[in-house]
């Protein structure tokens, strides 16, 4: 409020300096000066960012910030384009129409309120189905992306070390839970399958009793995955039970980044978060919350627990009595728009923060070495937040990912990571690059680790072994040159689509948030195919050697023969664009993510510049673009498409559509399908929260509808697939938010709990291969999975 009036003030001033004589033009410079800086903050202001960090925002309020913000830009790698987008493919369908992020919070509530009324406990599960993971696995080794061979696991939210034993790794993954290698991170196992919320976002060991855990639920960085407060183990993680900060009704939505255990009284616990800090005395039974406000990161003093540090997006504040009590430290820098902070042993006094500007760019390093009473500016330069390799681009994506770390035994030797990793051995003044995200675009000889770098952790008792938490998983090196991937048999990646072949029973495609496409031929090894996020995918039915994949915004690629080709695209495309193929002729394939369908009637021929898209009609409301669409395989002229607010139906392969009626307007739809023998039998499903508007069938081609969704618990249903029948009679399943998998057909007065082995996680896309009789499962979180059928 105060930068506008100041910029109304200046503006002032300027028409009165107009009419001074030019004597004075040197103040009106100064003026011009002043106003110059203050709109340029106004004008390039993300408020889009501090939008998506609050829980009680509305989306379409978000939304509309990103959009009027990106109006007429480029879209650049690292500037947080694709961050929002991934939050909006995940938000969008679970807020419609109200657009209420708050919405958010309900899953796991409903979820479990679900499992009470139906007399289960907490940890019931399915005794249907019997799901086993198939992958893909992270690749260990020697890290060279987009070599046909190595395989990313996921996002990493942390790393964290065993007290007594640092062979003893902890990480967290946002969809993926927590996972612990006993053998410094060659193989991991995880026990948080089973939980309502299996998203992580912070760990904390007790120093003086290792087996005490207390876990922080949720996503803190990405922004997509609520949590429900802080769990503690008392078995190194094999159970877990609830603390006092348990979160239901206003604290649902708190997102924590950040636990301390007092090392010399460990029933001291202190919990950083986005509602402020919490403090226990006994052992996380009960909780106080003793600075209200957004805490992103906090420190012990070095062998002084009574001294605690902490930041907020653009705050510092710093605590003597043990957390009681809190203090604000002005800092040299402002206009910050993100604060992540460092200290070590080799200089107890000392502490290192982080800064990054409006623009998610690098704002500064900052030093004090009086435990925080001033600070000193160590650098504004280069952008080390941004993509670019020597630091020369703007901007950055740092509410996304932010991350300090300093040597135990070195005071100057400071890492810092955003895309990629910096190194400094003199306080912070200058930095070298340490990491690369693109191995192939430079010819320094920068080793290559992903990019999006959420932690950097120094081994203890290792001085110069460095752990790295990113997009792709987690990295070490012994030596800052040689980097390996410690991702062995995680299976975390965020699944958007699967496809299968009808051929070859083994052979998948998936597409992976922030991991690209990846191929299986054999359900055991998995090949990159394709960077960025990868999106829908499909193989030819009539040709396994034939593959199109999509990256963000609709942009197509072939994956032909084993080489990889770009095709032309539709023009526009929202971020998840679907794409089918028809399921009589294979040399016709659509496309969906538009205001209209589109039809390519030559996608396998041989000059990939000569595939073509011709439009085909625009679905009702012509405003609003195509979620998803499916072909009648008994009749393929009939095509039914899904809108925000309408069903569509063709009954000419696309040409024109006519509305079928809505089942619901409370909640968006999400996938529709149409049985095999009859196109007038379609089922369509509804992500949101509204209960009892899950699962829709009509007999008549959508002129009526039967609800099908007594019986299911109150969260997003994601997808369905319909089972071909020869005999006739419909058999459908469904996946939903928390691990639930559920299976229908005529002859069931209700639905089948079909999630035996599955996690708890969302799954986003079903398929059947029908010659091995397996469905398989894309999940958000856990990779893919696949089950015997139902019969």
């Amino acid at each position: 409020m105060y930068r506008y009036a100041f910029l109304l003030l200046c503006l002032g001033v300027m028409k009165i300096s107009f009419s001074q004589s030019k004597k004075e033009s040197g103040f009106l410079g100064l003026i011009f000066l002043i106003a110059s800086v203050i709109l340029g903050n106004v004008v390039y202001s993300q408020d889009w960012i501090e939008k998506m960090q609050d829980p009680n925002s509305n989306f379409y309020e978000t939304k509309a910030s990103f959009d009027a913000f990106w109006q007429g830009k480029p879209i650049e790698k690292g500037k947080g384009y694709a961050v929002f987008k991934r939050w909006e493919s995940v938000v969008e369908p679970r807020v419609y129409p109200s657009g209420d992020v708050s919405l958010l919070s309900s899953g796991s509530v409903n979820f479990e309120n679900w499992l009470k009324n139906k007399k289960l406990s907490a940890n019931y599960k399915s005794l249907t189905g019997n799901w086993t993971s198939i992958g893909p696995f992270g690749f260990s080794g020697s890290y060279s992306h987009g070599n046909g061979s190595s395989m990313n696991a996921g996002r990493i939210n942390f790393v964290r070390f065993h007290p007594n034993n640092n062979n003893n790794i902890w990480v967290g993954a946002p969809d993926g839970g927590l996972w612990n290698s006993l053998d410094g991170g060659l193989t991991w196992s995880t026990n948080t399958d089973e939980l309502s919320v299996i998203g992580v976002s912070e760990l904390a060991i007790d120093p003086i009793n290792p087996q005490i855990l207390y876990l922080a639920t949720g996503d803190a960085d990405g922004n997509h995955t609520p949590g429900k407060g802080v769990l503690k183990s008392y078995d190194s993680g094999l159970t877990w039970t609830n603390t006092g900060l348990n979160y239901f009704g206003s604290l649902v939505s708190n997102k924590i980044s950040r636990i301390l255990i007092d090392p010399i009284n460990p029933q001291i616990v202190l919990v950083f978060s986005q509602l402020g800090i919490f403090r226990s005395t006994n052992g996380g039974t009960s909780f106080t919350n003793v600075f209200p406000g957004i805490i992103r990161d906090a420190e012990f003093k070095p062998g002084d627990s009574n001294t605690i540090y902490a930041c907020g997006p653009s705050q510092f504040f710093k605590s003597v009595n043990n957390g009681l009590s809190w203090t604000t430290v002005n800092l040299p820098l402002n206009g910050i728009q993100r604060l992540s902070m460092a200290v070590s042993p080799a200089n107890p006094s000392g502490i290192y923060l982080l800064a990054s500007g409006m623009d998610s760019g690098f704002k500064g390093i900052m030093r004090s070495v009086n435990e925080g009473v001033t600070f000193n500016i160590q650098s504004t330069s280069p952008n080390l937040l941004n993509w670019s390799h020597d630091g020369s681009g703007t901007g950055g994506q740092s509410s996304y990912n932010l991350a300090i770390a300093v040597n135990p035994n070195n005071f100057s030797e400071v890492i810092v990571g955003g895309i990629n990793q910096w190194k400094s051995l003199d306080g912070g003044i200058n930095f070298n690059l340490l990491t690369y995200w693109n191995g192939g675009q430079i010819s320094q000889g920068i080793p290559q680790i992903h990019a999006d770098v959420h932690d950097i952790q120094f081994q203890p008792g290792a001085n110069n072994t460095i752990f790295t938490a990113t997009d792709g998983g987690l990295f070490k090196t012994t030596d800052g040159i040689n980097w390996f991937g410690l991702n062995s048999n995680l299976a975390i990646s965020q699944q958007y689509r699967l496809a299968l072949s009808s051929s070859s029973p083994n052979m998948i495609l998936t597409g992976h948030q922030d991991n690209g496409t990846n191929k299986t031929t054999d359900l055991i090894t998995w090949n990159n195919i394709d960077d960025g996020d990868g999106m829908d995918c499909l193989i030819d039915w009539n040709n396994s050697n034939h593959h199109v994949y999509s990256m963000q915004n609709g942009n197509y690629y072939r994956f032909f023969y084993g080489a990889i080709q770009l095709i032309s695209d539709p023009p526009g495309g929202t971020w998840i664009s679907p794409i089918h193929q028809d399921p009589v002729n294979s040399n016709v394939i659509y496309a969906g993510g538009r205001k209209e369908l589109y039809i390519c009637q030559n996608p396998w021929v041989i000059s990939p510049n000569l595939v073509s898209w011709q439009v085909l009609g625009a679905p009702f409301p012509p405003s609003e673009n195509i979620i998803e669409f499916d072909i009648s395989p008994s009749n393929p002229q009939v095509i039914y498409v899904l809108k925000n607010s309408k069903i569509s139906k063709s009954l000419n392969g696309g040409q024109t559509f006519t509305s079928c009626t809505s089942p619901t307007l409370s909640v968006q739809p999400s996938r529709i399908v149409v049985s095999d023998l009859n196109p007038n039998v379609v089922f369509v499903t509804y992500s949101g929260y509204s209960a009892n508007n899950k699962v829709f069938k009509s007999l008549d081609g959508g002129v009526t509808w039967i609800n099908l969704s007594n019986g299911l618990p109150n969260v997003p249903v994601n997808c369905i697939v319909y089972q071909k029948n020869p005999d006739g009679g419909d058999r459908i399943y469904i996946g939903t938010d928390h691990g639930g998998l559920f299976y229908l057909d005529n002859s069931l007065n209700d639905w089948v709990d079909f999630s035996s082995g599955l996690p708890n996680c969302a799954i986003w896309d079903l398929e059947i291969m029908y010659s091995v009789s397996k469905i398989r499962a894309a999940t958000f979180g856990r990779g893919a999975w696949e089950s015997d059928l139902y019969d």
